[in-house]
């Protein structure tokens, strides 16, 4: 049986968290790959050997990945109250914020409201955090992500993906080139849409003289298939190097690391 297949069939059998699935696979040593991992082993190469292949725990965890979590527990809820016809209660949506964090942060409140306030009408709701996985063909191990959101709109298909911050970030294509072809074997979807729906962290939308809300359209261009596989190629390589030695070869900048204060190759 292909890695592919043995993924798949997993996957399709598990009733847990997506989280606890790709743990269960990093502690068997099945190799598979994702937008995650090629973007850690290409930012540095220490961050990846402690991520990936020795798989170490962030203590404390940043306060930035407990916040986007809870940001998507929400929106999940948003869109899952949609597709079963009973919208969600925002009242009730931020209560349920502010029992998962002690501190209860406006602008985390703040953006949950906007997710509820910009729900695209007319839409069906097709999937919401999807897990998935991908054949990558014969040289490469299978593609693992979770979609945030898939609509449909007649023919068109819609794939949305939420992104937090401080400030709106820059766009990869890469992640939803990878969806994107995910949806059109799953779905045979010949039109498919995507977009970024950004939330920035601002305390009060009173005050504001920049959007804390952006809906950005995607659109990769031509080839963008097959130049995605060359750099899930690359990134492979570099990863079974690091995976063989332990030993990193480049690392990123350090200042923008979260990894940095127990990286021993920190300033190399």
């Amino acid at each position: 049986m292909s890695t592919y297949e043995e993924v798949a069939g997993r996957l399709a059998e598990w009733k847990h968290r997506f989280p606890a699935f790709v743990q269960a696979l990093d502690r068997e040593g099945v190799r598979y790959t994702s937008f995650s991992k090629v973007t850690s082993v290409e930012f540095c190469e220490a961050r990846y050997l402690l991520e990936s292949v020795l798989h170490e725990e962030l203590t404390p965890r940043p306060a930035y990945f407990v916040k986007g979590e809870v940001f998507h527990d929400a929106a999940a809820r948003i869109w899952r109250g949609v597709a079963a016809g009973r919208p969600a209660s925002l009242s009730r949506l931020l209560s349920s914020v502010a029992r998962k964090l002690d501190d209860d942060p406006p602008h985390l409140r703040n953006a949950v409201r906007l997710a509820f306030e910009n729900v695209l009408p007319d839409h069906e709701v097709v999937a919401v955090e999807r897990p998935f996985v991908l054949d990558l063909g014969p040289d490469l191990p299978p593609a693992l992500g979770i979609v945030d959101l898939l609509l449909r709109n007649g023919h068109r298909y819609v794939l949305v993906d939420h992104k937090t911050g401080k400030t709106f970030g820059e766009h990869d294509d890469l992640q939803l080139v990878l969806y994107r072809e995910w949806v059109r074997r799953e779905h045979g979807a010949a039109d498919c849409t995507l977009l970024y729906d950004e939330y920035r962290w601002v305390n009060n939308l009173d005050t504001i003289r920049k959007p804390a809300f952006r809906r950005t359209e995607v659109r990769p261009p031509p080839g963008s298939w097959r130049a995605a596989l060359a750099r899930l190629g690359a990134a492979d390589e570099t990863m079974r190097r690091i995976e063989r030695t332990r030993e990193p070869e480049e690392t990123g900048e350090c200042f923008r690391c979260p990894w940095r204060p127990q990286c021993p190759h920190q300033g190399w």
